[in-house]
């Protein structure tokens, strides 16, 4: 299977991610294991799952992480795989509530590496956007959380926060930026803007095609997430 490199970071990743939604639930233990050595045989390396994964399911809360988790301690398969995870998802009987608050998101993220038996996620996703945060909150929130994990890493990997944003353009807005705002974003941009930058600019649209890792911001080939 081919692979790339994510710029910026030591980790290279198999082109083709492996999605753990119902494993070890809807779809036997047995099963699962059997997929995911056969995926890592290939030559996978990716492993996708999430704090809500799962949760549709009866018994299945968090089925997926748990069933990660006790498949990379049984295998021994750690340093093989990168794991990625998300959190930041409404309740799904209560979807219209967003949960992109810092203490929310901190409890997911701690969680998760609970469920996970890791000391390290090496991709945390922000499974969904909340409209209502200022973007300057969101950054900050995953600075934080990436010098927390650099300062009791186990591991060479690093965290990088990434964005999922509604693609509805009549959800994309405007954002005042203060000067630190401006400080936070402008490493993001592709380029700067000649005089200076701009007053407003249109940051979800920008967030939503760059994976967020402080203070470098790396654009990938595929750049929507939509699960």
């Amino acid at each position: 299977m081919k692979t790339r490199a994510i710029p910026r970071t030591n980790l290279t990743a198999s082109v083709i991610c492996l999605g753990t939604a119902e494993f070890g639930s809807a779809l036997d233990t047995s099963s699962s294991e059997e997929i995911l050595e056969t995926y890592l045989d290939a030559g996978g390396n990716v492993l996708d799952t999430a704090e809500i994964y799962a949760a549709w399911l009866p018994n299945g809360e968090h089925r997926s992480e748990t069933f990660v988790g006790e498949w990379l301690r049984k295998s021994k398969n750690r340093d093989r795989v990168i794991v990625s995870t998300k959190g930041a998802h409404p309740r799904l009987d209560s979807m219209e509530k967003p949960r992109m608050s810092k203490p929310v998101v901190e409890s997911d993220l701690n969680s998760s590496l609970q469920r996970l038996r890791i000391d390290q996620i090496d991709i945390y996703w922000l499974h969904r956007d909340d409209p209502g945060t200022p973007v300057e909150e969101i950054i900050l929130m995953l600075e934080d959380f990436l010098k927390a994990c650099l300062k009791s890493r186990m591991r060479g990997h690093v965290i990088v926060g990434v964005m999922t944003i509604s693609t509805d353009v009549d959800k994309l807005y405007d954002t005042d930026l203060s000067d630190a705002g401006w400080a936070l974003i402008a490493p993001m941009l592709p380029a700067a803007r000649p005089g200076g930058r701009p007053r407003k600019i249109n940051i979800r649209a920008v967030l939503n095609a760059i994976f967020y890792r402080w203070p470098e911001a790396i654009v990938p080939e595929h750049s929507h997430c939509h699960c």
